[in-house]
């Protein structure tokens, strides 16, 4: 799946043979640059560059390239493919074009079928030139390291699964897949790095089946190729595991287009994830934050700056708020977060959670916060919408930090 904040882009490519033959080289570190919440990577199509690509376990493509660069390059079309979103309604064709070379760091991919198409990842979205699916690195072990914020490619192999840190992955459709449990029920997921709409993405039809802690929300619409759809999130009652690693109630958020549960970016940022596609073996290692900051949010640090909305605005917002992080590993250094009637704040006393108001942030004070998914103002400093806002003061405990909101 590609997404970004609002939209998301889906490609499933009826039945045609893309061939990549990689040349032997040496071990490839590419550093990965966040644009925002998406992981970005150099690229050299054809000796000529860089282009910006984000990287998406969840393309069945080999990848996908912008027609403005295709153009630039003056590269014409190989053929055609037809391909829509995971619902099936309203496939379309799209152009495929044959690359000489598609080049990672010292990684030279040769003959490369890609397909011509827009990225669109969001109106607001930082541009991309395209996007690396999975089906790329058949003859590697792909390493994706966002704590370290690096790419790395090698020829060497994932151990053997040992149903803790390392699982082993089925991908019939090129996608990796993996069992994963939600309370006492197992159930197939997907592997999806584009994914960034949220961290466990299930059809509506199993939400409606599961206990949840929390009402269900509308956080945003998002766009495939060919429909739009509405956006929900609530807490889960219950705790998601795969391998060792537990979530206990965590947001999930639905529909899942393609009718299958995902695993997405919010998640697997905290992971060093390691693909080995020869033995079907994926390896994760979660690196979390030396600092004990919450898991689950999409900025924790300081405030540095409280602005109430000017009368004019008061109807779409109740002011805004300046977070910064000294977090060196840190996703996001600094978010504008625009507070609405919808954002729910709460404070840490001792042990508890309890509701707060606009009026209990104060300058200085430490706080954590996740963005609502919907349409975000692509400005540096970042500025977007909040859903959730935390009090923390520093004398309190980080221990609660991990339990959800009530």
């Amino acid at each position: 799946m590609i997404l970004k904040s609002q939209t998301l882009v889906i490609l499933i490519l009826l039945p045609c043979v893309l061939r990549v033959a990689a040349q032997d080289s040496t071990v490839a570190t590419v550093p990965m640059v966040f644009q925002g919440p998406m992981p970005v990577v150099e690229v050299m199509i054809n000796g000529k560059g860089p282009f910006h690509f984000t990287i998406d376990t969840g393309a069945q493509m080999k990848a996908v390239v912008d027609p403005a660069i295709i153009n630039q390059l003056k590269i014409q079309p190989s053929g055609k493919v037809r391909g829509g979103d995971p619902s099936g309604r309203n496939a379309r064709d799209f152009d495929t074009v044959l690359l000489d070379s598609l080049s990672l760091g010292k990684v030279d991919f040769r003959n490369v079928d890609v397909v011509s198409v827009e990225p669109r990842l969001g109106p607001n979205a930082p541009r991309v030139d395209g996007v690396l699916g999975f089906g790329l690195f058949s003859e590697y072990s792909l390493t994706l390291d966002y704590p370290g914020k690096q790419l790395r490619l090698s020829r060497s192999e994932v151990p053997a699964a040992n149903s803790a840190d390392i699982l082993t992955f089925e991908n019939p459709h090129v996608v990796p897949v993996i069992e994963i449990s939600i309370g006492n029920s197992k159930t197939k997921a997907h592997i999806d790095s584009g994914n960034m709409v949220g961290g466990f993405i299930l059809p509506t039809e199993l939400v409606e089946n599961l206990r949840l802690a929390s009402r269900p929300i509308t956080v945003g619409m998002a766009r495939t190729v060919t429909n739009e759809v509405e956006i929900r999130e609530a807490r889960l009652d219950d705790t998601i595991k795969f391998g060792s690693f537990e979530f206990k109630q965590p947001t999930i958020t639905f529909p899942s287009i393609a009718g299958e549960v995902n695993i997405g970016l919010k998640v697997l940022r905290d992971f060093t994830i390691t693909f080995d596609q020869t033995n079907k073996r994926v390896k994760f290692e979660r690196q979390l934050p030396k600092t004990s900051s919450p898991s689950g949010y999409d900025i924790f640090g300081k405030t540095t700056n409280i602005q109430r909305a000017r009368a004019e605005d008061k109807e779409r917002m109740i002011g805004m708020v300046m977070v910064e992080s000294d977090q060196k590993e840190a996703k996001l250094d600094k978010a504008n977060l625009i507070v609405t009637s919808n954002t729910r704040i709460f404070e840490m006393r001792g042990e508890k959670r309890v509701q707060a108001t606009f009026d209990d942030l104060k300058i200085g004070t430490t706080v954590a916060a996740r963005f609502v998914e919907g349409p975000t103002i692509m400005i540096y400093p970042l500025r977007v919408a909040a859903l959730e806002i935390l009090i923390i003061h520093s004398e309190e405990p980080m221990m609660s930090l991990t339990q959800p909101f009530r």
